[in-house]
């Protein structure tokens, strides 16, 4: 599944989107913004795949941040001016759609953004995962040895048993969907656990090993 946020000041525009993602069938919208410095705040809270961003917007525009940005999420502009098309290039956009945005050309920007994505966790098999480390390696861990996965903004550190780590370009709602449910659960926006090496838990917190992990209200209950 690839994740995307909506940054756009008109409801209008922020509801056509909507729609077009929804087509498409295997993208999931993980918050709309109106504002830049909405975005920045919900940028420290996740990472996504895909930023679809307007230009022309209050308090700061999506080219002023752009120029300051620095993010690993594919950003896809959409705008009613043409002028910005040259300059946004500078910035290693993805694509730049010009309002109104027919459907068949947003779905050939989601194909390129679909290409330009790496995904560097596979599945294999029904026991463990492909971890890539660098371009041309990838390290193999054991479903069961995974203890704990905590997001750091564009990364996910995957704890091991054997307390030791590794440090992987994802999101941790990436990450979740490539675990198997029934033995791990999120319990925190930032936290992934493996359910079988809980030792213990209380009110707001659980323990693994001698690791304390906080839960939040949001997912405590789905824990229990």
């Amino acid at each position: 599944m690839i994740t995307c946020f909506i940054v756009d000041d008109e409801p209008i525009a922020r509801q056509g989107l909507r729609e077009y993602i929804t087509r498409e069938g295997d993208i999931k919208i993980l918050a709309e913004c109106e504002t830049i410095p909405e975005l920045r705040m919900r940028l420290l809270e996740m990472s996504p795949d895909i930023i679809f961003l307007d230009i022309e917007m209050p308090y700061t525009s999506g080219m002023d941040w752009l120029s300051t940005a620095n993010t690993s999420s594919l950003v896809i502009l959409t705008t009613a001016y043409e002028q910005y098309a040259l300059r946004s290039y500078d910035f290693n956009v993805t694509d730049y759609l010009l309002k109104p945005i027919p459907y068949e050309r947003f779905s050939k920007a989601i194909v390129k953004a679909r290409k330009m994505l790496q995904k560097d966790i596979e599945t294999e098999g029904v026991d463990y995962m492909l971890v890539k480390v660098t371009q041309t390696k990838k390290h193999k861990i054991l479903f069961r040895d995974i203890t704990y996965i905590e997001a750091r903004q564009n990364y996910c550190d995957i704890h091991h048993r054997d307390d030791t780590s590794l440090l992987v370009r994802t999101t941790i709602y990436s990450i979740l969907e490539q675990l198997p449910s029934d033995m791990f659960c999120q319990v925190h926006r930032s936290f992934i656990v493996n359910k079988t090496r809980i030792t213990s838990m209380d009110s707001n917190r659980i323990n693994i090993g001698g690791v304390s992990i906080p839960v939040s209200r949001t997912y405590k209950e789905k824990l229990l």
